[in-house]
């Protein structure tokens, strides 16, 4: 139940207008409502599941503290890569600012296209994904939107099951 709170209380419902779909659904930081609580929250996930599929396992503490949310340290395994990360939420300042390391090592990208609804076009695993990312806002969308950071990714051989191979390297450039 704890978890239904929190995601109640972080998670604001309440959605930008805009009628265009995204990958990642806008949502207003219910500030004075992360002002207000404190919490610290431990959990292991031993079977994430997306439908009927078992994608990995996640270990990860929540603390919630005068506005400052932590969700560190965040391990696991998903699509048999292992996961390590943090993500900092800081709405003591005017606009709230967000912080998010994470750090992915032999994720799977066919169990991914697969388990997503997708075919499985690419197969093979990453060496190493590293995100560091930090932006400010007043929603997700305007934190995404405002972010600075950096993205690398560094892949074993992958193959491509399509007769057109052009096609991905357009797509890559």
């Amino acid at each position: 139940k704890a978890i239904d709170v929190l995601t109640g209380t972080i998670i604001d419902s309440k959605s930008s207008q805009d009628s265009e779909k995204r990958i990642f659904p806008d949502f207003v930081f219910p500030i004075e409502g992360l002002r207000s609580l404190d919490l610290s929250l431990e959990n292991d996930i031993n079977h994430l599941q997306i439908g009927e599929q078992d994608v990995g396992n996640v270990k990860f503490h929540i603390t919630l503290d005068d506005g400052l949310l932590a969700l560190q340290p965040v391990q696991g395994r998903l699509w048999s890569g292992e996961i390590d990360g943090a993500l900092i939420l800081d709405v003591k300042p005017y606009v709230p600012t967000l912080k998010v390391n994470l750090n992915i090592r032999g994720l799977d990208y066919g169990g991914v296209t697969k388990t997503l609804g997708g075919t499985e076009v690419v197969k093979g695993q990453s060496q190493s994904i590293k995100l560091t990312l930090e932006g400010r806002g007043d929603t997700l969308n305007q934190v995404l939107g405002r972010a600075n950071g950096q993205f690398e990714l560094v892949d074993g051989p992958l193959e491509l099951s399509t007769k057109y191979p052009s096609m991905y390297i357009l797509l890559l450039l």
